[in-house]
């Protein structure tokens, strides 16, 4: 089942925050960048200090020649978990998602948490017939009343509570470089690999944490990276 690619635009400064995503994902760093990808994080800044967001997390002080014209940055701080930086400000906000993602994959049987999306998740099943792919059903959490909930990978339930209903933090953090690794949402029996991602056939430069499930019986192992 194939799922189209997803674009969430809440305000000018989170489109601003998801595409600086796709640019920390692909390992740009902007002290190392040409001069025009500070230009651009710059023209963000706000008055009188000059502070900005040079991506979902981190909040930069910009000192340009003029307005958006050869700009340097210097890294203020980086957001605490549960906060994105939003005109140059740690704020509770929505989590943004890349601009595009693949579909989901299966890689083993099992439910598991959609990256992106804290309130949607995946079930992998065992396939009809021997050597076809897993099976693949999409679910998303329904309100109770006026209240959201997110899934929650470790109860496999709609179980936890939004702040203002809205997502703000995800069960897999960004991938940052290839062949990361690490549990999933604090269940022991689910983890992630970050990959790069197949969109339509082609292998992209965007990462992408592929889920996987442990045997029964097995916990991932985060020491070694592996089921023990």
């Amino acid at each position: 089942m194939k799922q189209p690619s997803r674009i969430t635009i809440l305000n000018l400064t989170v489109l601003h925050c998801i595409i600086t995503v796709n640019v920390v994902n692909s390992h740009a760093i902007y002290r190392e960048a040409p001069q025009t990808d500070a230009n651009e994080v710059c023209k963000f800044a706000i008055p009188p200090l000059g502070l900005a967001c040079k991506s979902c997390s981190e909040v930069v002080r910009c000192g340009c020649e003029s307005p958006g014209i050869n700009c340097r940055i210097h890294l203020v701080g980086t957001c605490s978990a549960g906060t994105v930086c939003e005109k140059g400000r740690c704020v509770m906000g929505s989590t943004p998602i890349p601009t595009e993602v693949p579909a989901f994959e299966c890689s083993s049987s099992g439910i598991f948490p959609d990256p992106y999306d804290c309130e949607s998740y995946h079930f992998c099943l065992p396939p009809k017939v021997v050597g076809e792919p897993l099976e693949h059903r999409a679910a998303k959490c329904t309100a109770d009343g006026s209240q959201h909930y997110g899934y929650n990978p470790i109860t496999t339930f709609c179980s936890t509570k939004l702040v203002n209903n809205k997502c703000t933090a995800n069960p897999i953090p960004f991938c940052k470089k290839p062949l990361d690794i690490g549990m999933v949402g604090k269940n022991p029996r689910l983890y992630y690999m970050c990959v790069n991602a197949t969109i339509e056939g082609k292998i992209t430069k965007i990462l992408y944490p592929y889920q996987f499930a442990c045997e029964f019986g097995t916990k991932f192992n985060v020491a070694v990276g592996e089921c023990k």
